[in-house]
């Protein structure tokens, strides 16, 4: 049986400042993708992964959550806190693109060329900015 606690033991819990320095880079991605049109929200919490952090989004309704993982085994770089908050930022961009692909491949599938067309973003655009 899995314990569904696993990820309570983690040794680093997140910072409220972490979680803003997250939030704010968030924000500015969000800005700068125009991602105008959707009503997001952040949360700082458990996460059932060990992800730094993750999207969940309905495109029907425009509501995204961007939620930041209050549990990690170290402590992240400010390098680590920005680069996820561009990641979750591109999926978000690419969130009606997904449910598209989605509803004709498996979610694997559609996670594994989303995360492709966000790398190439991040050694592009998420680079520049540094």
């Amino acid at each position: 049986m899995l314990d569904i606690n696993v990820w309570s033991d983690m040794s680093y819990k997140t910072t409220k400042k972490d979680f803003e320095v997250f939030q704010k880079e968030c924000e500015k991605w969000i800005e700068y993708f125009g991602l105008k049109g959707w009503f997001i929200f952040f949360q700082h919490h458990e996460l059932n992964e060990n992800n730094m952090a993750e999207l969940s989004f309905h495109t029907g309704t425009r509501n995204a959550g961007i939620h930041f993982n209050a549990s990690r085994e170290k402590k992240p770089s400010l390098s680590e806190i920005r680069e996820t908050a561009f990641h979750e930022a591109c999926e978000l961009l690419l969130a009606p693109m997904s449910d598209l692909i989605f509803e004709k491949y498996l979610q694997e599938e559609t996670q594994g060329v989303c995360h492709q067309v966000i790398a190439a973003l991040r050694n592009t655009i998420f680079k520049e900015s540094l």
